[in-house]
C-alpha cells in the first residue's frame, strides 16, 4: 500500500454511523471516492466525508465487497437483494 492514511466516512445523519477506512484502499476501489479524497475537494483535506442521504446499512455492504472483492461478492449480493426486494422490484 502506498499509505497509512486513514480516512473517517459518516453515512446517514449524525455521526454514530462511521467509518474509518484505508484512504488508497477505498480510493482504488471507487473513482467516487478517489474524487473526493485525493482531488481539489475540502475531504481531500479534512479526510472526513458526509454522506448524509445514504444507507448506512447499503454502505456496509459496499465496505465488505471493497475488502473482499470475489470471496463474499455473492453472498452480500443474494443478501441485498432478499433485504431489499421490494425496493429493488420498483425499480
Amino acid at each position: 500500500m502506498k499509505s497509512d492514511n486513514m480516512v473517517k466516512i459518516y453515512v446517514g445523519e449524525g455521526d454514530e454511523n462511521c467509518w474509518v477506512l484505508h484512504e488508497d484502499v477505498l480510493c482504488g476501489r471507487s473513482d467516487f471516492f478517489k474524487m473526493g479524497f485525493k482531488g481539489g475537494f475540502k475531504e481531500a483535506h479534512e479526510k472526513v466525508m458526509r454522506l448524509p442521504e445514504d444507507d448506512p446499512v447499503m454502505f456496509g455492504y459496499f465496505v465488505e465487497v471493497s475488502k473482499h472483492p470475489y470471496h463474499i461478492f455473492a453472498s452480500c449480493f443474494f443478501s441485498i437483494v432478499s433485504q431489499n426486494i421490494d425496493t429493488i422490484a420498483k425499480l
